[in-house]
């Protein structure tokens, strides 16, 4: 079982993405969190980052094969912020296939773009355990994570310029990764304003 989320930053791909984990019993790999938890590859990139631009191709293709050959990943898991461009989709196209794997669906996760910005620039995360928040009318606005009990924060990147010089990027990347995938038969467009278990059902 080996799934693509694919969407805007901030459409929910993430939080739908773990749901689907959950349900699975196969692991979430979210390229943001391996950055995050790589010291060495966050502090070399930091500054792109925080100015919405994308990595080196190079740099996020190492940490996924590494990634990829841990045991919990044996049975499948959903690749969540990767591919973000044409290269990274020829990039994953080979890594599955000196592994002698194939993906099973791509999800696309759409939502209008008023509404991906508001959910970008007002969610907050939990560092610990890297649980995501909406803010506002989905639950409020917590002070602590549930999970862990720890402070949230607000990512670096998630402020005014940054999401949109994200979106920005994100369109002008996205329409041959979705004609790849349209080609390739496994693309699903998924209504990402769906109530979560709705989007469950859908996938």
């Amino acid at each position: 079982m080996i799934y693509i989320v694919l969407g805007a930053p901030g459409v929910g791909k993430g939080t739908r993405a773990k749901v689907i984990c959950e349900k699975l019993n196969i692991p979430h790999i979210s390229t943001g969190s391996l950055i995050r938890e790589n010291k060495e590859i966050f502090e070399k990139y930091k500054n792109m980052m925080g100015e919405g631009r994308l990595l080196p191709d190079e740099a996020i293709k190492e940490m996924l094969i590494e990634r990829l050959k841990k045991d919990d990943a044996k049975n499948g898991f959903v690749l969540d912020g990767y591919p973000r461009t044409i290269a990274q989709v020829k990039d994953l196209d080979q890594i599955l296939n000196n592994m002698e794997r194939r993906i099973t669906k791509t999800f696309l996760f759409e939502a209008p773009e008023e509404e991906i910005y508001n959910r970008a620039l007002n969610r907050r995360i939990c560092v610990h355990c890297d649980k995501i928040y909406g803010w506002g009318k989905d639950i409020g606005a917590p002070k602590v994570c549930e999970k862990c009990g720890r402070e949230l924060t607000v990512r670096a990147d998630d402020n005014p310029e940054t999401i949109k010089r994200r979106l920005e990027i994100y369109h002008s990347q996205i329409d041959p990764i979705i004609e790849h995938y349209k080609n390739a038969g496994t693309l699903e467009i998924i209504d990402a304003l769906e109530d979560k278990n709705k989007v469950l059902e859908s996938v």
